[in-house]
């Protein structure tokens, strides 16, 4: 991407989120602390994946483009 745009980007920080982060968004109020636990454990902690609403492949796919791009890419290149 950064050869599309001449080397200019911005890159954005996002650390995945707290149970408590996790909690708070897709919650409603409601108090069933144990169900949105196994559902932050399931579908993962990364902000996106909030808004895939639970669609395990979508969600799966998600996950996998991010490690293919961290690890494969990244660390990989990086540590030969």
């Amino acid at each position: 991407m950064s050869t599309l745009l001449s080397g200019r980007y911005i890159a954005i920080e996002m650390m995945p989120l707290s149970f408590k982060e996790y909690y708070c968004a897709v919650s409603g109020g409601s108090t069933d602390y144990f169900k949105y636990y196994q559902d932050y454990l399931r579908y993962s902690s990364f902000p996106f994946a909030i808004e895939l609403n639970k669609d395990i492949e979508k969600i799966n796919s998600y996950l996998s483009a991010i490690v293919d791009s961290i690890i494969l890419k990244d660390v990989i290149k990086r540590k030969k």
